[in-house]
């Protein structure tokens, strides 16, 4: 992804004169908001340059370890099986860094076209088996046919889902319970993710989907990431036509997401 190195600092100086005691507040607090939206702009190309520049040396790495696996000792497998683990933390770290700076930008892609949502599931449940595993989780699923279809990006609507799954993994304790539904109302295919974790605050559920905001670190458990990963899903979500929206009784109480994207209808032939 091209970046600029050459990134503007906020210009404050209009601020400091709109806040003069002549100057009206509204336009006081206009600019006030701008010099912030700069400053998270900035703040989100500069992590989006360090993304980058990591790309390329976790690309070797993983070649690397793809490399040692074929002349592996058997007794090395454990080892190299935690190295894969978090290179592909690492990597995934990076991705939502670069995806959240398209974002911001308002350039993130999306190609929509006809597509299973029981693939799309499928492929996402396998991708973040591995977290379950660990922690022993138990998986309640209950696909669709595979008929059911909507209009969308096959690699993006799978990042939502997975994103979902993921954040229930990181916030149900071991030998927890999460369930993943779906159902067909009015018109559109709802995808529930259901856990029986740490739940979330009253207090925190309006900015569970701002970009680095994360709810309270589980007692005892390891913690990866940068609280960009629901920031994306609605992103995502939201670039299909779709939304996502959470519910939760507070912490103790488990959490409950919902992704609704409109369902894909043939043309008519006349």
């Amino acid at each position: 992804m091209p970046l600029s190195h050459d990134i503007p600092e906020p210009d404050g100086h209009g601020l400091a004169a709109a806040a003069s005691p002549g100057a009206p507040l509204d336009q006081a607090l206009r600019l006030g908001a701008l010099s912030l939206q700069a400053s998270e702009q900035r703040r989100s190309d500069v992590l989006a340059l360090v993304a980058h520049e990591m790309r390329d040396p976790l690309a070797a790495i993983g070649a690397a370890l793809r490399v040692l696996n074929r002349r592996a000792n058997p007794d090395d497998t454990a080892e190299h099986a935690v190295i894969e683990r978090q290179l592909d933390t690492c990597q995934r770290l990076v991705e939502d860094l670069l995806d959240h700076a398209l974002v911001s930008r308002n350039t993130l892609a999306v190609q929509r076209v006809p597509m299973s949502v029981r693939e799309c599931l499928s492929n996402a449940l396998e991708a973040t088996r591995p977290g379950r595993e660990a922690k022993r989780h138990r998986m309640m699923t209950l696909l669709p046919e595979a008929s059911l279809q909507v209009c969308g990006d096959g690699m993006r609507l799978s990042q939502v889902v997975r994103n979902l799954l993921a954040n229930a993994t990181r916030y149900t304790l071991p030998d927890g319970c999460i369930e993943l539904w779906t159902v067909k109302s009015a018109g559109h295919c709802v995808v529930h993710v259901k856990d029986n974790g740490e739940g979330i605050a009253i207090e925190q559920r309006a900015r569970i989907f701002e970009p680095y905001v994360q709810g309270r670190r589980p007692l005892g458990t390891e913690h990866h990431g940068l609280g960009l990963g629901l920031a994306l899903a609605r992103a995502i979500a939201e670039l299909h036509e779709g939304s996502i929206t959470v519910h939760s009784d507070g912490l103790g109480h488990g959490s409950e997401f919902c992704l609704q994207l409109p369902l894909w209808k043939a043309p008519q032939v006349t």
